[in-house]
């Protein structure tokens, strides 16, 4: 069986989006549209709140926590494989000394 939808919210962009008279009215609708849905949610208030589970909704405060806000572009930019490139070669044979290289060399060679 398929795990349930997640839903994650950011409750105080829709708090200030919606007609919700405070955090515990928003709260508790998202807790019934999820558990409508079957699915499970998860609701972070920003810098206030505490935790607690409300049936399939979690419910995040950040308080005492750091928040990182960024945007989306910003983000993806960090997600990027870092490019490594040498502008030289990084061959051994070229940070060894001569002498080294010579004996190494008569040893491939099977001369001793």
């Amino acid at each position: 069986m398929a795990e349930p939808t997640l839903y994650l919210f950011d409750g105080h962009n829709l708090l200030h989006a919606g007609s919700f008279a405070d955090q515990r009215e928003l709260t508790d609708a998202l807790a019934s549209f999820v558990a409508l849905k079957g699915a499970r949610g998860v609701v972070v208030w920003d810098g206030a709140g505490t935790d607690a589970q409300i049936g399939p909704l979690a419910v995040r405060g950040t308080s005492g926590q750091e928040v990182q806000k960024r945007s989306s572009r910003s983000f993806l930019g960090d997600l990027e494989s870092p490019r490594h490139s040498e502008s030289h070669g990084s061959r051994l044979g070229d940070s060894l000394d001569a002498e080294t290289r010579a004996r190494l060399e008569r040893l491939r060679r099977g001369d001793g």
